[in-house]
């Protein structure tokens, strides 16, 4: 995949449902090359469920990846398997929701695969209706960085945030 220009991604990394559902839960088989891991699903399944039985676990282990010095976008989308019949039962996931957004320079393909490598994404766990957080984090030299950008050589943090949207449900 990686090679062919696109990037690979793991959907579903605490999602074991035994046979509930065989196809469900990623297991890595043997060394997983994280360097040419472009991403990590922080959300599957419907946010009623999801959210509390997978993204913990999701979120943990893309926190311990990190740490190791691994750089993984967080994605998800949708995982709608029955063309909307049942999307709204417990585990049911209405199409876009949830919603990954990337910060992309253009609105191309290969455009967007960069943003995925970037780590130039983020995850509105219910879907596009969900308030638009955006911040940005001050560099030592006075600038923003942006989603994605590695912030080196400061002491303290200073986040402007900025929310809008939403439909008053949060």
């Amino acid at each position: 995949v990686v090679t062919q220009g696109g990037v690979f991604l793991i959907n579903h990394p605490a999602t074991d449902l035994g046979r509930a559902c065989i196809g469900c839960a990623w297991r890595p088989a043997g060394d997983v090359p994280w360097n040419e891991i472009a991403g990590l699903e922080i959300l599957t399944a419907g946010y009623g469920i999801g959210e509390i039985a997978f993204t913990p676990t999701a979120l943990a282990m893309w926190d311990d990846l990190e740490d190791q010095g691994h750089r993984l976008s967080a994605v998800s989308g949708s995982d709608d398997h029955t063309a909307g019949v049942g999307a709204d039962d417990i585990i049911g996931s209405a199409i876009g929701s949830p919603t990954a957004l990337v910060l992309a320079t253009e609105l191309s393909e290969a455009a967007i695969l960069d943003a995925v490598r970037h780590q130039r994404t983020k995850v509105q766990l219910r879907g596009p209706d969900d308030p638009d957080v955006a911040f940005a984090v001050k560099t030592a030299r006075g600038g923003l960085a942006d989603i994605g950008d590695d912030v080196d050589n400061i002491s303290q943090v200073e986040m402007p945030v900025h929310v809008t949207g939403g439909n008053g449900m949060f």
